[in-house]
């Protein structure tokens, strides 16, 4: 179980990074909206961490389209929870971007270990 775990959470570090690199690409060189980019980002980052944890993480050789849908579902859920809150903490809390995308999806990641683990894979 350590090492689900520790295979997650570097699965989301590595998630994190590439939403932060999306984020940051899109804003600064495009001139996107934050939160327009922050949603790109979003989307990217989800299908890294589909093929991430159904390959390491849970260990699934074969990918079900099933699993795929009930993964984006849940994970369109929970990242648009994530971006409500992200939205909310930058935009009328005048909080630091990088920093509101770098504490609220750790909250939000520990909810979906136990749903992806249940239910997804």
């Amino acid at each position: 179980m350590l090492k689900k775990i520790s295979t997650y959470a570097f699965g989301g570090i590595l998630g994190f990074f590439v939403q932060i690199i999306l984020v940051t690409f899109l804003k600064e060189f495009f001139n996107l909206w934050f939160l327009l980019a922050y949603a790109i980002a979003l989307g990217g980052s989800i299908v890294f961490a589909f093929y991430f944890h159904k390959k390491l993480t849970f260990s699934k050789k074969t990918i079900r389209k099933r699993s795929f849908h009930k993964f984006t579902g849940y994970f369109l859920a929970a990242n648009g929870c994530t971006y409500l809150l992200v939205g909310f903490f930058v935009e009328f809390m005048k909080f630091p971007y990088l920093a509101v995308i770098a504490t609220v999806p750790v909250v939000v990641g520990i909810l979906n270990f136990a749903v992806a683990d249940a239910w997804i894979f």
